[in-house]
């Protein structure tokens, strides 16, 4: 089992990135709004040496369910992008 409880945290961070992605980006509660989706995904600019994790809620709320659903299917292709289930996909 890995350490849950440690007295000095940098154990824990390796000395060098030995990933081969230059970012690793997080992006959660879209909630249907895919204007605004679409605005952040414009301003990263997400490139093949890129690691995009998106946290799930992609339904709900918004106005744009139908065109946010068509782009993650579209997206999850991909393989450096990971979409995981939200509790509003369940």
């Amino acid at each position: 089992m890995g350490k849950f409880f440690v007295k000095d945290f940098e154990d824990l961070i390796p000395e060098k990135n030995t990933s081969p992605y230059k970012r690793v980006l997080v992006i959660g509660d879209i909630h249907g709004n895919f204007t605004r989706l679409m605005s952040l995904w414009k301003k990263i600019h997400v490139t093949d040496d890129d690691f995009v994790f998106f946290l799930g809620d992609y339904l709900d709320r918004g106005e744009e369910v139908g065109e946010t659903v068509r782009w993650v299917l579209q997206k999850s292709e991909e393989k450096n992008i990971v979409f995981l289930r939200g509790n509003h996909e369940q």
